[in-house]
């Protein structure tokens, strides 16, 4: 409980901190580029170009971070039944509320203790995400931000 507050304080702030930002300082810097570049419409463009670019890059992040947490919501959720369809050991990280489902199939195809419904599953997300091996690229991308927090001192 005290995680989800401390992140919707964090979610407030960001609001309350860079609303003004994004609606004052986005037309500030508009005309200050127009004015400080003498008014050429090439560069003019180009500079909308990198906003539009720029607005596009932090979307695509917001949408994927979305669905992570959606698949780790998942995980805590209905990741005990998947356990048990695909794999004979207990005590996975299916199930768990700090793994996406992907990473955890990944660890279990590592360990190789898929049953062939586990194998089926991961087949089916190649599939659908078009990647050749997504369930070991999500538990890789686990690990590595596993890694890199616990390298970084905690925040009071």
């Amino acid at each position: 409980m005290k995680k989800i507050f401390k992140s919707l304080l964090l979610l407030m702030g960001a609001f309350l901190v860079f609303t003004p930002v994004i609606f004052i300082g986005c037309p500030a810097s508009i005309v200050i580029f127009w004015v400080d570049n003498n008014k050429k419409i090439k560069d003019f463009i180009l500079y909308l170009w990198g906003i539009y670019i720029g607005f596009i890059e932090a979307l695509a992040y917001l949408l994927k971070s979305l669905a992570v947490s959606y698949d780790i919501i998942a995980n805590a959720l209905g990741g005990q039944s998947i356990e048990y369809a695909i794999t004979k050991q207990r005590k996975t990280f299916l199930g768990s509320g700090s793994y996406t489902i992907s990473a955890a199939l990944g660890d279990l195809a590592r360990r190789k203790a898929l049953l062939p419904n586990g194998k089926r599953l991961n087949q089916l997300l190649n599939f659908v995400f078009n990647e050749e091996n997504h369930s070991e690229y999500a538990l890789r991308q686990e690990e590595l931000i596993k890694n890199f927090s616990s390298s970084i001192p905690k925040q009071r």
